[in-house]
């Protein structure tokens, strides 16, 4: 301010600068409250996002992407999180979670992924992260939760002043579908024992599909079956001599480890059944 007034008194002389010297006056402090609006609006703004997982913050641009063209079977994502603000942030590890869009509030619960990355990771302004994960096993595991159930899949992670970051979301069976798809005769064989059980045929069918993935009897495919009217717990028992609990999913997850029970041997089983 001092400066453009010593210019002004150079070229207008005293007379003019005392008529306009209280219009500059004016302008300067409507820019200095412009200004201190701005910085509240975005502390306020930054606020917000550090009460709650919040996509698009003001600090980051955070992404959550897959690889088209995948090896068959396998499906890649790609995280990207670019510091734009202007200071030093340490970003804590990165996690995956589910959500059902028709019910945000349901807990459901978060997955993490171990390899050889070393956490927090030092972010100065402009400097980013890029973190490349085989998430095949996660769909593995989680397939029978939330495939064609409308599921979406996004990234989180939490930094040392305290935002709470989120990614963009991709929706569960868009992944899916980079996995190997379900062998025709199980997708028969799951027709075959919904028609007759009444269990949910996309329970069925996906508990198969795990089958063939596993290539062995786990005590989750088991339950599922067992769940949807199918009796695989008493043929255990008589056929294979698993031990009765009252309990018997948690006991048998050891039980069923060790015996490795071929999936051939469940198919003739299940074929019994019709």
């Amino acid at each position: 301010m001092n400066t453009i007034l010593v210019i002004l008194l150079l070229i207008f002389g005293v007379s003019v600068l005392t008529a306009i010297a209280p219009v500059l006056s004016i302008t300067t402090d409507f820019l200095n409250i412009k200004d201190r609006f701005k910085k509240w609006r975005d502390e306020k703004k930054k606020a917000k996002h550090k009460k709650e997982f919040c996509e698009n913050n003001p600090d980051f641009k955070f992404s959550l992407n897959y690889l088209s063209n995948p090896q068959p079977g396998k499906c890649n994502l790609s995280v990207n999180l670019l510091n734009v603000s202007k200071e030093v942030k340490y970003i804590e590890s990165l996690e995956y979670n589910y959500e059902d869009p028709k019910n945000r509030d349901k807990f459901e619960p978060s997955a993490m992924f171990h390899n050889s990355e070393k956490w927090p990771k030092r972010l100065e302004h402009g400097e980013r992260v890029h973190v490349f994960v085989d998430f095949s096993s996660f769909l593995h595991n989680t397939a029978f939760a939330y495939w064609h159930k409308g599921f979406v899949v996004y990234c989180t992670c939490r930094t040392s002043t305290g935002d709470l970051l989120q990614s963009n979301s991709i929706d569960f069976d868009k992944l899916m579908g980079f996995m190997e798809p379900i062998e025709e005769n199980y997708k028969n064989l799951a027709v075959l024992l919904s028609n007759k059980t009444a269990g949910s045929l996309r329970d069925i069918e996906v508990t198969l599909w795990q089958l063939q993935f596993f290539k062995r009897l786990t005590v989750h495919i088991a339950k599922q079956l067992q769940y949807n009217n199918i009796p695989i717990a008493e043929y255990l028992v008589s056929e294979h001599g698993l031990s009765t609990h009252k309990n018997i999913w948690v006991h048998w997850y050891r039980e069923l480890e060790q015996k490795k029970i071929q999936p051939r041997i469940i198919e003739e089983f299940l074929k019994s059944l019709l």
